[in-house]
């Protein structure tokens, strides 16, 4: 009877449990070690620090710990970096379940090229993407976006391009920040302009400081603010 049970339990919790033992006779099951508060931690340092694929597999992992990572995360929303800030920001409100439009954003951009596929294009039109994503949920997911532009550098220039519109239409100064990075780092001055006219025309007054953050940064990596960025430092 005990190893019936036993193996009950381990059917309907494989996905929680690991690690079997025998005792006595009977099969055991032990419950999965919590993750603690220093490898919460360290997974929201992986993030902060990366991008791409490292990036969105630490993200998943601190949405995964849900309140576990809340403490950490709250302790986050006053770090000196702005990026880390609005990371820091997204994730709370994810798991606490007041952005429930996230996850919904992030499915409709897994389905877009699929559709996509069947059309003459082949590839989603970003400005299509960023007009539809205003449609189904206006602004609320504005610092969604603003996060995954900076931090989802392994996805399509069209997801990459919609993310940019989105925020372009919106002009919020949560993304301010994210801008700014962007703007910094990519390549493609066509989005770099986008980027650039965007944060000109949202009312941030903090948008100076968030510069500065941004030379700060730059000037650890022995490189220099773009010019197009440090002339919205001046009055």
């Amino acid at each position: 009877m005990v190893l019936i049970q036993n193996s009950l339990a381990a059917s309907v919790f494989a996905a929680r449990w690991q690690n079997p033992f025998k005792q006595n006779g009977s099969t055991f099951i032990l419950p999965l070690q919590k993750e603690s508060s220093v490898t919460l931690q360290t997974l929201f340092e992986t993030a902060a620090e990366n991008s791409g694929q490292v990036y969105l597999e630490a993200e998943q992992k601190l949405r995964n710990a849900e309140s576990e990572a809340l403490p950490m995360l709250r302790a986050n929303l006053q770090n000196q970096d702005p990026i880390i800030r609005l990371f820091a920001s997204v994730l709370v409100n994810w798991i606490e379940g007041r952005s429930p439009d996230n996850q919904a954003a992030l499915d409709y951009l897994e389905y877009i090229p699929k559709r996509a596929a069947e059309t003459p294009l082949g590839v989603p039109p970003p400005d299509g993407v960023a007009a539809e994503l205003t449609y189904r949920f206006g602004a609320r997911v504005v610092d969604l976006a603003a996060v995954r532009l900076v931090k989802e550098t392994n996805g399509p220039q069209w997801r990459t391009e919609s993310f940019l519109l989105y925020l372009a239409e919106h002009k919020s100064p949560s993304a301010t920040a994210a801008l700014i990075r962007f703007a910094a780092d990519t390549q493609n001055t066509k989005w770099q302009d986008i980027a650039v006219e965007t944060i000109k025309q949202t009312d941030d007054r903090d948008m100076r400081l968030k510069i500065a953050s941004e030379r700060q940064r730059l000037q650890k990596l022995n490189r220099v603010l773009p010019k197009v960025l440090a002339d919205l430092e001046s009055p």
